[in-house]
């Protein structure tokens, strides 16, 4: 593990990153080692990123959340290894050292991911050790595709759809005021499927401000837009998006979740639109939305279809016992 990584490290881990993403997305701009590190030493104070290297060739970003849940599982949300450099061993040893930093750290269970397709990854975690597990995809949105006149169809339904329902939008992390609320309403996404091995995670508002504070320190600028039951003042959904600040190509859909006992009034669709027809008229810049959804949750992928997100990548989690 590398104790107090240096920019030139983030510039590797970087590098290392770009190679991967390039063989299954070919011409994909390069990630910045700004954006690296930003990443890692701006993480969630309970969900610190370690760094792991080996040597020039292999690295991995390493995931030992200390929120209330989930205790038991470190996420390896990057190991790889060049391909200029495969089949030297690289990669074995850099998943041993990662295993055993889990370890150390009381974990029982390592999750790491593959991309789809990948049948030299998948043979390496099946010898060792790993069960195969959540399939998820990673959909893109060309902004220029975007149908503008479907999306104000999807706001302009809203009030006989969502009738009893008001809009709460803001920029930045979470007002004070509306972090209780913020922390309901992310319990939603614990109905969204998820690896296993893993347990619902917990909201509290503490957790809720740690992510937020750690998006905004990290180069983001954050649009959440949310749904008032008015009856109740309970918010029945919301929607967050992330505008890259280091690829400012980017922007990436965050959280959408609508809780069980408001849904079936198309309350996702109209919480999206309103961001997506913000992002055309206000971030010319931005060319490509990215979101991550399980392959299984059907509802969620019905309405990425509609707005125009097509597969680019697919990647599987696997669970090891550490």
């Amino acid at each position: 593990m590398v104790d107090d990584p240096t920019d030139d490290d983030f510039e590797l881990l970087a590098s290392i990153e770009t190679e991967l993403v390039r063989e299954f997305l070919p011409g994909e701009p390069a990630m910045p080692g700004s954006e690296m590190a930003a990443m890692v030493r701006s993480a969630p104070a309970n969900a610190p990123l370690a760094v792991v290297r080996a040597g020039v060739d292999g690295a991995a970003l390493v995931e030992l959340a200390t929120r209330e849940t989930n205790q038991h599982v470190a996420w390896a949300w990057t190991l790889g290894v060049r391909p200029s450099a495969r089949r030297r061993g690289i990669g074995t040893a850099l998943h041993e050292a990662v295993r055993d930093l889990a370890a150390r750290d009381g974990r029982t269970t390592l999750i790491a991911i593959t991309t789809e397709g990948d049948d030299g990854a998948a043979s390496f975690c099946v010898r060792a050790g790993g069960r195969p597990d959540l399939v998820e995809h990673l959909n893109r949105c060309v902004v220029a595709e975007l149908d503008r006149a479907m999306l104000q169809d999807w706001i302009d339904l809203a009030p006989q759809a969502a009738a009893g329902y008001s809009l709460v939008s803001f920029d930045g992390p979470v007002p004070d005021d509306l972090l209780s609320d913020i922390a309901g309403v992310a319990k939603a996404m614990d109905d969204a499927p998820k690896p296993e091995v893993m347990d619902d995670w917990d909201h509290t508002p503490a957790t809720e401000r740690a992510e937020q504070d750690a998006w905004l320190a990290q180069g983001y600028d954050i649009w959440t837009v949310a749904a008032r039951h008015d009856a109740t003042g309970e918010l029945a959904g919301y929607s967050q998006l992330l505008l890259n600040g280091h690829r400012r190509w980017l922007a990436e859909q965050q959280n959408t979740g609508v809780l069980a006992r408001h849904r079936g009034k198309r309350i996702g669709q109209w919480l999206k639109a309103v961001n997506a027809l913000r992002l055309l008229d206000e971030r010319p810049e931005i060319t490509t939305i990215e979101t991550g959804n399980a392959a299984s949750n059907a509802p969620m992928l019905r309405i990425n279809h509609q707005m125009g997100f097509r597969l680019a990548v697919a990647h599987r989690a696997w669970a090891f016992d550490v």
